[in-house]
């Protein structure tokens, strides 16, 4: 079969599978929201090793935790999740602490109109996770700290150095590939210091180093990925290194930018100075003083009054970047930026929290001046971006509205992006009581905000509501609706008219199966009409059934089934997919020894009676010697994978016979 008819057989499966699923079949424990949780629930973990907790928001969140409950504990415990580069949240939770292998948990983020929580019934209707005992269970603590923090004593420090990775051969396979790696490796080294903060004086230190025998193009076999040195006392932090900085929207926000700060907080008044490369450096490079020509340095001020009942800041940042001159990124001669970049902006930030925090109010105000490229006639503009938001948290109703402006030539050196020249009015409001949940959003925005005739302007009109039922506490039901309108009127520019109608309706039921397993049912129907493009229009339906089984320590089982039909409104054909995937694992010897098995299959029935198909299997048996020894982690793996492709009358398949060992100590 001719690659590239490989290739668009592949890329059609694809597009087939996710085209049409809709958000809710991504996240069919909770139906999108103005702001939500998108969290894959734990299914097992071994009491004693480390668990690894995981979600992302829909929308920037003042904070994101895990309330965790166990036995002998009344209160759900509330455990900070730590911000990723990439956005999203993470916790390792120490798992050894449990009497017992078994806990309730959920999620909860703070908004501006108060809490969201995954599942939407929060502590009335905790995911509830069963693992896998390894030895006598600690005693229950005598003192129970609070649910709002984690006030657990100080452990002792940690050895300072982590190693994981992973080694792959391959032992026979039907295509050899020419210029293969006989053995592909990676790992990491992490070299770290980091001691309990308990005041006074310290320090810390933390560094990871990479290292793969196929690294990517222009990359090294062995790299440093990061690395952070910190020195404090009673308030005071001076920090080098891989450095975060989120001052505000409008003013820096930026992960991994290499460079110096100093921050004085003392949960009242607050000061923070820094200087940082304009751009993410990898390696050994960027240390130091950042060069000039890509730097970005600023500083904040802010203090707290009438009992940190309102809080004020105000944010400076100035700074140039010549992307030509990065150690890691150039941009070609015909984009703007390419003779580098320049600006400045100014920043007042407002937060006022009233009764208890039941009532918020929130603003910003920023001006800029910013010059896109430096070598053009163009010259630096000014302009300004603002933001007021108010939010209500009274029993069980909260709600909250914003407002957002940009301005056409807003931009600041000290953020990644920002999409400007539009303004945004966003309304949300939740209401829970007892078993019930009902949240919803709606927006409404457009761009072209200074009303330029030869500029193209579009609107964009919608919202969704969510209505959540826990009939038990071992069964939910889900219920969403998402509307969204958009239009685009071109003016005198050489752009052309558009506009779209969605409209989604979706269902999802849980059920919990015992105390490990479930099963999960969604239903999504959606729609889409325009006048401009008519040829788009259509319709689909998609049918989604799943499930998590286990049966003590022996076996676990995770299949999924769904189907997906959607009409073509304009000629009337219809173009069906259809998928199953089963995941399971069957242990021969408890928590030493395993055989397990992938199997997915996917069809697409296209017009006109044309059909792909794709057949991929994998298998074979793990053997956990990190249960039969004293460290972290260290997994062998034979394994077998199998693929088998039918598209345009023609059949292929490739087969592979690999041996894997991953290790972490």
């Amino acid at each position: 079969m001719p690659s590239s008819l490989r290739r668009i057989a592949l890329a059609s499966l694809a597009a087939s599978s996710l085209a049409f699923a809709g958000p809710f079949s991504q996240r069919p424990q909770q139906p999108a929201v103005g702001v939500g949780i998108e969290h894959a629930p734990v299914a097992d973990f071994t009491q004693g090793a480390p668990l690894e907790f995981r979600a992302r928001a829909s929308a920037p969140v003042e904070w994101l935790s895990v309330f965790l409950r166990y036995e002998g504990i009344e209160e759900f415990q509330a455990r900070p999740m730590s911000k990723a580069e990439d956005g999203s949240y993470g916790l390792t939770f120490d798992t050894g602490v449990l009497p017992a292998a078994a806990f309730e948990y959920y999620l909860g983020a703070g908004t501006a109109a108060g809490i969201v929580t995954f599942p939407a019934a929060g502590r009335d209707g905790p995911l509830r996770v069963a693992g896998r005992e390894t030895g006598p269970a600690p005693e229950i603590p005598a003192d129970i700290p609070a649910p709002t923090a984690e006030t657990a004593p100080p452990s002792a420090i940690p050895f300072p150095v982590k190693v994981s990775g992973s080694v792959q051969a391959t032992l026979k396979e039907s295509v050899e590939v020419a210029g293969a790696e006989a053995l592909p490796a990676s790992g990491n080294l992490r070299v770290f210091y980091t001691p309990q903060r308990l005041g006074g004086v310290g320090a810390s230190f933390d560094s990871n180093f990479i290292y793969s025998n196929t690294p990517t193009a222009g990359a090294k076999d062995f790299d440093l990925s990061n690395m952070n040195v910190a020195v404090y006392a009673a308030g005071h932090t001076l920090r080098a290194g891989d450095l975060a900085l989120n001052e505000s929207d409008y003013s820096v926000q930026s992960s991994g930018r290499r460079g110096f700060e100093y921050a004085f907080d003392n949960q009242r008044a607050y000061l923070h100075v820094f200087s940082v490369n304009s751009q993410q450096v990898r390696g050994f490079k960027g240390f130091g003083l950042p060069k000039a020509g890509v730097t970005v340095a600023g500083g904040a001020a802010g203090y707290k009054f009438f009992d940190e009942a309102l809080a004020l800041k105000a944010v400076f940042v100035t700074g140039k970047d010549t992307p030509s001159r990065g150690a890691n990124i150039g941009l070609p001669d015909y984009l703007s930026g390419y003779g580098g970049r320049e600006g400045q902006v100014v920043a007042l930030t407002e937060e006022t929290r009233l009764f208890q925090n039941r009532f918020n109010l929130k603003a910003e105000f920023a001006h800029s001046r910013y010059d896109a490229d430096t070598q053009d006639a163009a010259g630096a503009a000014g302009d300004s971006a603002y933001t007021l938001g108010a939010g209500l948290a009274a029993g069980f109703l909260n709600a909250a509205v914003n407002y957002r402006h940009i301005g056409r030539d807003f931009n600041s050196i000290g953020l990644d992006y920002i999409a400007g020249n539009r303004r945004l009015l966003e309304a949300t409001f939740g209401l829970a009581r007892g078993p019930f949940s009902l949240t919803g959003v709606l927006r409404t925005q457009r761009d072209n905000v200074k009303d330029d005739p030869l500029s193209a302007t579009t609107r964009d009109r919608g919202g969704d509501v969510n209505l959540s039922v826990s009939l038990s506490t071992r069964a939910q039901l889900m219920f969403g609706y998402r509307r969204g309108r958009q239009k685009t009127e071109p003016g005198l520019s050489p752009a052309f008219s558009q506009d779209s109608a969605t409209d989604e309706l979706a269902g999802t039921m849980n059920v919990m199966l015992g105390t490990s397993s479930s099963v999960n049912l969604s239903v999504i129907s959606s729609n889409l009409d325009s006048r401009a493009s008519p040829e788009s229009a259509g319709s689909a339906l998609t049918v989604n059934l799943g499930a998590a089984l286990r049966a003590g320590e022996t076996l676990s089982l995770s299949p999924n089934v769904g189907v997906s039909r959607r009409k073509d409104k304009l000629t009337g054909d219809t173009f069906d997919t259809y998928n199953a995937l089963a995941v399971g694992e069957l242990f021969i010897l408890p928590r030493a020894w395993s055989m397990f098995l992938s199997a997915s299959f996917n069809r697409a029935d296209f017009a006109g009676g044309s059909a792909t198909d794709m057949l991929d299997l994998m298998g074979g048996l793990n053997f956990y010697f990190n249960r039969l020894i004293k460290v972290e982690g260290l997994l062998l793996a034979l394994k077998g994978n199998y693929r088998q492709l039918d598209a345009a009358g023609v059949r292929t398949t490739e087969w592979r016979a690999l041996a894997q060992c991953d290790f972490a100590f």
